[in-house]
């Protein structure tokens, strides 16, 4: 069963820019163009925790019950 994680628009928009900040920031020469894509480093680093806190509290029940089924 897949899992599904519920995201805002907001939430969205973040990974979505995450994702073009990433595929630019493989050519980049130009100053400014890092300098822009430093600034967003604090906002992607909130994403990634908050993704990481919600998956563990909808992953915990998922991974006690699998630890419970090998003993």
């Amino acid at each position: 069963m897949p899992y599904t994680v519920k995201t805002n628009s907001a939430e969205e928009r973040v990974w979505l820019d995450m994702i073009e900040m990433r595929n630019l920031s493989s050519h980049v020469y130009d100053e400014q163009e890092v300098s822009k894509i430093l600034t967003e480093l604090d906002r992607y680093l909130a994403a990634f925790e908050a993704i990481q806190t919600r998956l563990s509290k909808t992953l915990a029940p998922t991974l006690n019950d699998n630890q419970a089924d090998v003993r």
